[in-house]
């Protein structure tokens, strides 16, 4: 039989490897002028703009603006989780789990149907 712990400790395991709190990062572009700050799990918590940036063109602000954003998002720490491993266990947890219920069931079919045939049996 599967130790319901076997799911409290995968579970605890996987939650543990998470970060904790929120995490700020940040992200500078067009030498300093553009500052986007992000925290865990990957939103953005603010941007600021150096009034200068307003004379550059649209195009090269996107630019700049998508350059510093995905520099503040990849400073962001990940969280150290095998997402396969913890897949792979879940599987066999889920695996090893029904083939207990259906033995369980099966065993409470055979018991009522004892019971079933001792009611009828006039002893």
């Amino acid at each position: 039989m599967t130790d319901p712990s076997d799911l409290i400790n995968l579970l605890s395991s996987a939650a543990s490897a998470l970060p904790t709190g929120s995490v700020a990062a940040e992200g500078v572009a067009c030498d300093g002028l553009i500052v986007v700050r992000a925290a865990s799990p990957g939103r953005l918590t603010g941007i600021h703009l150096d009034p200068s940036v307003s004379g550059l063109p649209l195009e090269e602000l996107a630019a700049e603006l998508t350059s510093a954003v995905n520099a503040a998002l990849a400073s962001l720490p990940s969280p150290a989780v095998d997402l396969e491993a913890l897949g792979e266990q879940l599987r066999s947890l889920q695996e090893r789990t029904s083939q207990q219920f259906t033995a369980f069931t099966s065993a409470l079919v055979s018991a009522q149907a004892a019971l079933v045939r001792r009611a009828g049996d006039p002893r």
